[in-house]
Order: C-alpha cells, then sequence, then structure tokens
C-alpha cells in the first residue's frame, strides 16, 4: 500500500510539473486556432497563461535578504478594438526608498504574435521602449505597449524583478 501510495504520488507530481511546462513564445495549436472564449463568447480578450513565483534568497555581494519575482503571461485577442487598454499596453510597478535602495527589471521579453499561415510572426518589445514615470518618491512605473496587436494575436510577456523588500 505505501509503494502505491508513492508511485501516485510521483505520477501526480510528474503529471502536473509536464503541465505547467509553458515556453514563451511556443503555441499549442489550439491557442493560436482559438477564435473565441469558451468561458465568455462577448470576450474581447482571454488569459491563456498566468504565473508568478516568488522566492527569497540571500544576496552575498549585499549581505542582506532579496526578493525575486518572475512573472509570466499569454493573453489572446479576440477583437482588438473592444479590449481593455490595460491589457495592451502594461504597466510594471516598481518600488523604492529614500536611499539607494529600488527594485530593477531583468530578463524582460514582450512580443506580438501574429498567425501567418502555419506559423506565428513575432513583433518584439524592445527594452528600450520601456518607459518610466516616476509616481512618487517610493513607486515608479514602468510601462510598454504591443506593436501590430490584431484580431487573433497573441500577446506575452515576462520579467523578474530584483527587489531589497522584503515584503
Amino acid at each position: 500500500m505505501k509503494q502505491l501510495f508513492t508511485i501516485g504520488v510521483f505520477a501526480c507530481a510528474f503529471t502536473i510539473s509536464q503541465a505547467q511546462d509553458i515556453k514563451y513564445g511556443k503555441f499549442t495549436d489550439d491557442e493560436i486556432a482559438k477564435t473565441e472564449s469558451k468561458i465568455n463568447k462577448e470576450a474581447a480578450a482571454e488569459v491563456l497563461y498566468s504565473r508568478a513565483d516568488f522566492k527569497v534568497d540571500w544576496n552575498k555581494n549585499v549581505g542582506t535578504l532579496e526578493k525575486t519575482t518572475i512573472v509570466h503571461k499569454r493573453i489572446k485577442v479576440f477583437k482588438k478594438d473592444n479590449t481593455p487598454e490595460n491589457v495592451l499596453s502594461i504597466e510594471i510597478p516598481l518600488h523604492k526608498s529614500d536611499g539607494s535602495s529600488l527594485e530593477k527589471i531583468y530578463s524582460f521579453k514582450a512580443s506580438t504574435f501574429n498567425p501567418d499561415g502555419k506559423s506565428m510572426k513575432e513583433f518584439k518589445v524592445n527594452k528600450n521602449e520601456l518607459f518610466k514615470k516616476n509616481i512618487h518618491k517610493n513607486l515608479d512605473i514602468e510601462t510598454f505597449a504591443f506593436p501590430n496587436v490584431q484580431d487573433g494575436s497573441i500577446i506575452e510577456y515576462t520579467y523578474e524583478i530584483n527587489s531589497p523588500f522584503i515584503n
């Protein structure tokens, strides 16, 4: 019985780990062909994948704890003209303190993917297309917009924030 339980746990863990293996820019045929949401037929867009991972590590160079946030999101656009602006233009809040402590974005990738026959044509957002806006002394917002979005596009972004703020 104990062996059966162990095999069951490993089988579930393997299935879950395989189901979560979403690669940036790699889409299933169903994601590409999808023309409307199964949840709400009137939806202008639908989140296909959304994940945020958090970890806290000791930074040996500085001698403090550091929080890392990794975000990955994939959205299918059905009706571009009805899609809310906050879906097509993303804001990333970055906290800072009066001193030199501030959050920084690393590993930034964002693209619009448009169907092009049997493949997808990628339109990248370059890191220099991130615009920083100072909101107040403890908060900046980095903003970017997806290029060439049309009906049927898949927009996807991922980034990592390193933060000296643990809370």
